[in-house]
């Protein structure tokens, strides 16, 4: 799977190995991010009989031509015949994806009509929210994104400040009805870290008029 001189695969646009899945063949596969040419880009397909020795396939799981690199590719299934192809485009930082239909047998994931792999297609997030993986929670049956609430600032003020980003709230991910598009919402265990709640009375507030709310321990709300 690594970059060489023989798959003449350029290690600096190669990254973030997906979950691995079994097929019908009983083979593991996995797939990769990688741009071969300028704006073409490829979610690599690997497949391995034992886990550790992995070779590349005839032809990626899919490919585009319409965005640059591909970041924290994800596939998933969300229902009994739809599956969910997303990744970051690496020009923008803005995760994108894709509900189209995988065939096991032959490798190849299609996306449905009308849903477009390129960046005026569906976005997963419209704020800072950069390179999430989901993972399948089996004891609740439910799809558990998980990701990075990156920095506006620069790398200069967040040395000064101490720190960089933060964990976002983990979400279920589900298949709308119409088959067409995700739907989000924090994970219920969120519900275990309100604890003491705060109220204030109805009151009415002025322009630049500033209230202090007691109890409250957070830095911002």
């Amino acid at each position: 799977m690594e970059p060489n001189d023989v798959n003449k695969i350029n290690f600096t646009l190669f990254s973030d190995p997906t979950t691995a899945w079994l097929g019908p063949d009983g083979k593991w596969r996995v797939i990769v991010g990688n741009e071969r040419e300028q704006n073409t880009v490829l979610a690599l397909l690997y497949t391995s009989a034992d886990f550790v020795h992995w070779t590349e396939a005839e032809h990626p799981l899919h490919s585009s031509n319409e965005t640059g690199m591909w970041e924290c590719p994800d596939f998933f299934l969300v229902s009994k015949d739809k599956h969910v192809l997303k990744a970051i485009v690496f020009r923008s930082l803005v995760e994108y994806y894709t509900v189209g239909t995988y065939d096991g047998y032959t490798d190849i994931y299609v996306p449905d009509a009308g849903s477009v792999d390129n960046e005026s297609g569906l976005r997963l997030d419209y704020g800072k929210y950069y390179a999430s993986k989901s993972f399948y929670d089996s004891d609740k049956k439910r799809r558990v994104l998980l990701s990075w609430i990156n920095e506006s600032t620069s790398a200069n003020i967040d040395i000064m400040k101490g720190w960089s980003g933060l964990q976002a709230f983990s979400r279920k991910i589900w298949l709308d009805e119409s088959e067409k598009q995700l739907i989000q919402w924090p994970v219920e265990e969120i519900e275990k870290l309100r604890t003491d709640q705060v109220k204030l009375p109805i009151t009415t507030l002025k322009s630049g008029s500033v209230i202090e709310v007691s109890g409250v321990t957070g830095a911002q709300v």
